[in-house]
C-alpha cells in the first residue's frame, strides 16, 4: 500500500513541474530513443517512461508499429534497422505475456539488450497497474542513464559494428624522368644586344645547330646582326656583328 502511495505522488509531482516549467524541452546536447508502440497500453507505459526520464538528456520519440519480436529477421534486428533509420541510440519496446509485462531496451551502437519483467494486472486506469508501469518505468530510466553514461546494461547480444574506417588517399604519382632521346637539332631565331653604343642595341639574326646525346651535346651558332651607325661631329662608326 506503501509503494502505491508513492507511485501516485511521484507522479502528481512530476506532472506539476512540468505543468509549472511549460513542458518538457530538449536540453543541449540530447540524444534520441525510440520506442515502438502497438496498443494503448504501450502508449500509456511510454508516457510513465517519459515521466520517469525527463531529467535525462534523451528525446524519446513513439513509433507505431509491432513489436520487433514478430519481425521475420528477429527483434534485434529490427531494432538495428528502427536505430539507424532514427539515427537513435536506443530502441525501446513491450511485451505483454498473460499478467507479466516485459520492457527491452536495445542499444545497437555497443550490442546491448536490457530486459527487465514485473507483474502488471488490470488496465491503465486502474492503481494496481500504475504500480507495475512505475517499476518498470523506473527499470527503462535505469536502462536509458546508462546508455547516456555509455555503458548500457544488459546482455551483450550482438558484436557492436565496427568503426568506419576512412581510407588514406593514394600518394601522388612520382614523376618518372623521360631520357632524351639521340637526335641533330637546328635552331632559328632572332637575338638583340643592347651595347650602350645604340639607343637601340643591335639586332640580327641567329642560327645554331647541333647534336644532343644522353651524355654530350655538342652545338654550333652563328650570330649576325645589322650594322649600326654612329655618327658625331669628330667620328664616323659603323659597328657590326657576325
Amino acid at each position: 500500500m506503501f509503494l502505491l502511495q508513492a507511485a501516485v505522488v511521484q507522479r502528481v509531482v512530476g506532472l506539476t513541474l512540468m505543468w509549472a516549467l511549460g513542458g518538457p524541452s530538449s536540453p543541449p546536447g540530447s540524444w534520441r530513443a525510440v520506442a515502438r508502440v502497438e496498443s494503448a497500453e504501450d502508449r500509456a507505459l511510454l508516457e510513465r517512461v517519459r515521466g520517469q526520464s525527463s531529467d535525462l538528456p534523451v528525446v524519446l520519440e513513439e513509433e507505431a508499429g509491432p513489436s520487433p519480436e514478430a519481425s521475420p529477421d528477429g527483434a534485434w534486428r529490427e531494432a538495428e534497422r528502427v536505430a539507424l533509420r532514427r539515427e537513435a541510440r536506443a530502441v525501446l519496446w513491450f511485451v505483454r505475456d498473460g499478467a507479466e509485462l516485459r520492457v527491452f531496451v536495445a542499444a545497437p551502437q555497443t550490442g546491448h539488450l536490457f530486459v527487465r519483467s514485473a507483474r502488471v494486472e488490470g488496465t491503465p486506469e486502474t492503481l494496481t497497474w500504475s504500480v507495475g508501469a512505475e517499476a518498470l518505468a523506473l527499470a527503462v530510466r535505469s536502462a536509458l542513464r546508462a546508455v547516456d553514461a555509455g555503458e548500457p546494461l544488459g546482455e551483450v547480444v550482438a558484436s557492436p559494428p565496427p568503426p568506419v574506417v576512412v581510407a588514406p588517399a593514394p600518394p601522388p604519382p612520382v614523376p618518372v624522368a623521360v631520357a632524351a632521346e639521340d637526335g641533330a637539332f637546328v635552331q632559328v631565331g632572332l637575338h638583340a644586344a643592347l651595347d650602350g653604343y645604340h639607343p637601340g642595341g643591335q639586332q640580327g639574326l641567329s642560327l645554331g645547330a647541333g647534336w644532343a646525346g644522353r651524355v654530350l651535346r655538342l652545338r654550333a651558332q652563328v650570330l649576325a646582326s645589322l650594322p649600326v651607325h654612329l655618327r658625331d661631329a669628330y667620328a664616323d662608326v659603323r659597328l657590326g656583328q657576325g
